[in-house]
């Protein structure tokens, strides 16, 4: 209509900010201004690297798909993968290595098949696989070195992998 008010005819003005479409590329994660940056967008299509952080927390409330590498690795105060609720494709590896306070998985629940497998190294205070419960089918899935983790609870659902578990 025009007018630059906030209704809802057709104008130019907007009251949301809709999600945005991909980043082409890899894409790293170490300061809060980058969660800020990435978190628009629905997908990456590249790797994508979080690590090297001191924050507890992040949201990546729209991010969807990962069509390539997830790393989470060197993260002092994550407890938890709360942040990538909404993630339910990665078409590359998955390795959760060296994060010294995380408990469990919980974040991954939408991911039902690890396409390029997963590994889950060397996180001292995990002590649940809760996070993986809707995951049937996985490439591979190692899981060593994580003292805390006395059984493989959160990984009930899996019903196919081409290894052993480690």
């Amino acid at each position: 209509d025009g007018d630059a008010d906030s209704d809802s005819d057709s104008d130019d003005d907007t009251d949301v900010v809709e999600p945005e479409g991909c980043i082409v590329g890899d894409f790293g994660i170490v300061f809060p201004g980058d969660v800020d940056f990435l978190a628009p967008y629905s997908c990456i299509e590249g790797d994508l690297a979080i690590q090297y952080t001191t924050f507890a927390e992040f949201d990546l409330p729209n991010l969807e798909m990962v069509f390539g590498e997830l790393r989470i690795r060197e993260n002092e105060a994550f407890v938890d993968l709360a942040g990538l609720a909404s993630l339910h494709t990665v078409t590359g590896k998955i390795t959760i290595e060296n994060n010294p306070s995380l408990i469990d998985l919980f974040g991954l629940g939408g991911l039902t098949v690890l396409y390029g497998g997963m590994l889950i190294a060397d996180n001292p205070a995990l002590s649940s696989l809760f996070g993986l419960e809707n995951v049937c089918c996985a490439a591979a899935i190692e899981i060593a070195n994580n003292p805390s983790l006395e059984a493989l609870t959160g990984l009930e659902g899996l019903e196919f992998t081409d290894n052993s578990l480690d």
